[in-house]
């Protein structure tokens, strides 16, 4: 589990993130509400649901480079270890 949940086809290319479960791996990466996450383990992400195949291909446990734009337009790369738990 990333911890985080994206909103639907927002007109980015990206997952537009909604909510980030506090103490959650993406949290703890530092991601937050409004960030668009655009690269998941090496992959593009241009859609919501491009990043929810990427992630059910992952494990709790697994270590995944993400890249993220935060909304100042600064991009973000973090090794997240993905945690267990229901999907957001």
């Amino acid at each position: 589990m990333l911890g985080i949940s994206v909103l639907a086809n927002q007109g980015v290319s990206g997952a537009v993130v909604n909510d980030v479960v506090a103490d959650g791996a993406a949290a703890k990466a530092g991601l937050s509400a409004g960030d668009v996450i655009t690269s998941f383990d090496g992959k593009a992400v241009d859609s919501p649901d491009t990043l929810s195949t990427a992630l059910n291909s992952h494990h709790a446990g697994d270590k995944v480079p993400v890249t993220w734009q935060d909304q100042s337009g600064q991009s973000h790369t973090a090794t997240i270890t993905l945690m267990t738990g229901p999907v957001r």
